[in-house]
């Protein structure tokens, strides 16, 4: 009994790890080890009976149940929606059965199968595990959010699988029916691996489209910004000229006694020379990143947020000024969305820009809501087909030999870049005076 009682051991934890690594958690690691732990004591109590009697067809059966239980309870301890959350659980009941028909044909060939057979099930376990949580898991997370195209096929798959399981006693079926059920597997993998190839093509090809879409929307933007930049210098010059006609017509209004129509005028010459400050602000001598600066101060504002900019960046920096803008934009605005969710009263983003050592160091620190996951490095997007500007910007760092650190620190997410300065080149023809408050 002692080595079917060890296979059942390895199978539940196994299957536990299964769906840490192919689900989204919700909470800390200690949390999940805990619950493998309950459902390793549950299912192995249940199981003695049967294994004691030598059924290990009623042994399925209870298997098949706590996996039922697992997909009920479990669904609260991880971020899918329901149906993404069925999806997973699905691909892991058809992974728990090719790997117990494969560890159990493959284990007759070899010396002491029953321990031959929990062997080759841990090895097979570990593996899936590990290409799921290394290579495949990216992937499927963009199958899982496409649950409804793919849905049927896995169902289909493991309704066939199932029909094996059920029924006689599972090792006669398993031996009279291996021919028919090692192709089930066959195609089962030929499915999958259909499946992750599709979607990876499809996501390339999209993201591809995504990223120049938004590059193009930068560049309109900043366009759009440096353009009122200009049109706030020459109405500053405008209004230092006329300054001496402004002077005379306030004297006249005084010197006839109409110190109200001077008072009237004062105010809406302070109207307009308020609108021309905050168009033509500045907050370093770098055009482009001045625009991105203006455009989330705007932006901070409509969310009632406020964005805290400390910049020193010179007029010309060795990075072209579309990837410049594209990987501040990409910064600022997840800052901003992430702003958005977070709950409290803190709701300040802090960016920080300056070259210093012949290094452009970039970083910003923004509210966040809950436990942030990371998945190479890089935060998963809670929203349908995102993380599109994370990956533009990690490809952005990468081309210029940078350096990118994203994390979360407490209540806060951080972002940080550096990138070498090589020679400069100009970005823009035109640069700017800084405020006296924030020098350059």
């Amino acid at each position: 009994m002692f080595p079917d009682i060890l296979r059942s051991v390895i199978t539940d934890v196994m299957i536990c790890v299964l769906l840490y690594h192919i689900a989204l958690p919700k909470y800390g690691v200690r949390l999940y080890i805990l619950v493998a732990v309950g459902v390793v004591l549950v299912n192995v109590l249940a199981n003695v009976f049967y294994y004691l009697r030598g059924d290990y067809a009623s042994v399925v059966r209870v298997d098949f149940i706590m996996l039922l239980l697992i997909c009920v309870l479990g669904k609260p301890l991880f971020r899918e929606t329901v149906m993404q959350w069925l999806f997973s659980f699905v691909t892991v009941m058809n992974i728990y059965a090719v790997v117990v028909f494969l560890s159990y044909t493959l284990s007759g060939y070899l010396p002491w199968p029953l321990y031959a057979n929990t062997l080759i099930r841990l090895l097979m376990f570990l593996g899936l595990a590990l290409v799921f949580g290394k290579i495949v898991r990216p992937i499927y997370r963009k199958v899982m959010q496409h649950w409804p195209v793919f849905f049927l096929l896995v169902l289909g798959v493991a309704v066939n699988l199932g029909y094996y399981f059920f029924g006689a006693d599972i090792r006669m079926q398993f031996q009279q029916n291996a021919a028919p059920i090692l192709l089930l597997v066959l195609l089962a993998a030929v499915i999958y691996l259909s499946i992750f190839v599709f979607m990876r093509t499809i996501t390339s090809a999209y993201e591809l489209r995504e990223e120049a879409i938004r590059v193009r929307a930068v560049q309109a933007v900043l366009a759009s910004e440096l353009d009122a930049q200009a049109d706030a210098q020459a109405i500053t010059q405008q209004n230092r000229h006329d300054i001496r006609h402004h002077n005379n017509l306030l004297l006249e209004w005084l010197q006839s006694g109409d110190v109200a129509g001077a008072i009237a005028y004062l105010h809406a010459s302070n109207d307009g020379n308020e609108r021309v400050s905050q168009a033509g602000r500045v907050f370093c001598k770098n055009a482009t990143a001045n625009a991105v600066c203006r455009i989330f101060s705007r932006r901070a504002e409509e969310i009632g947020a406020t964005l805290d900019v400390r910049a020193d960046v010179p007029a010309t920096l060795s990075i072209g000024d579309v990837e410049l803008g594209a990987m501040l934009s990409n910064l600022l605005e997840n800052a901003c969305e992430a702003t958005v969710q977070a709950q409290g009263s803190d709701r300040t983003i802090q960016f920080d820009c300056k070259v210093a050592k012949g290094r452009l160091m970039i970083e910003t620190r923004n509210p966040c809501a809950g436990q942030v996951v990371f998945e190479e490095g890089l935060p998963v997007s809670t929203k349908p087909g995102g993380g599109i500007g994370t990956r533009s910007l990690r490809e952005i760092v990468k081309r210029h030999g940078g350096m990118l650190d994203l994390r979360q620190d407490g209540a806060a997410f951080v972002a940080r870049v550096m990138l070498p300065q090589r020679e400069a080149r100009n970005a823009f023809s035109t640069t700017y005076p800084t405020q006296e408050e924030r020098p350059c």
